[in-house]
């Protein structure tokens, strides 16, 4: 039998894409299960989150679903023109799998040793590019799909929920 602890499985990188809308934390939620079904452990990396470790956008708005949405979108378009990188978030999420790496090895942590990380959610072929350069043929690409009236539905309610607004009335 082999053990996971002394020969851990190769680390794993997936993608994610979809449109405004999509329901992306059903598809980490799923896909987290069955690499846990697999002894993985799975670590979510937002990347739209990654930008508030920057200065300039330390303050982007996370109370209301419809300005975190926009002001994310906008400064991660921003941030990749100052960069000069269509890649620029993504290599965020880069570093941050760099930053989980180096703290797992400080905590000296007896648990699975099998990692996967999900970067969600990449918005560019740049992105998409560079990650299957880093990771090679241990990077995924894994793109959700969810029609445009189902997007708006779902849209409209977080933004409604958000705004503590929602009655449950939205067909």
């Amino acid at each position: 039998m082999i053990d996971s602890q002394s020969n851990p499985k190769p680390e794993l990188f997936f993608g994610l894409v979809g449109a405004v809308g999509t329901d992306l934390d059903k598809v980490v939620s799923a896909l987290s299960k069955a690499l846990s079904e697999a002894d993985y452990q799975t670590k979510s990396i937002r990347l739209s989150e990654m930008l508030r470790a920057i200065d300039k956008y330390k303050n982007l708005p996370t109370k209301y679903a419809d300005e975190r949405i926009d002001k994310h979108m906008t400064a991660g378009d921003e941030f990749r023109e100052i960069m000069e990188r269509r890649d620029a978030v993504a290599l965020l999420g880069v570093g941050k799998v760099r930053e989980i790496r180096a703290s797992q090895g400080k905590k000296g942590e007896q648990g699975p040793r099998n990692w996967a990380y999900i970067f969600r959610s990449l918005k560019n072929p740049g992105e998409v590019e560079s990650l299957r350069r880093i990771y090679g043929s241990s990077f995924y690409l894994i793109a959700a799909y969810t029609s445009l009236q189902d997007r708006r539905i779902a849209l409209a309610k977080r933004i409604a929920q958000t705004r503590n607004t929602y009655h449950g009335r939205l067909q």
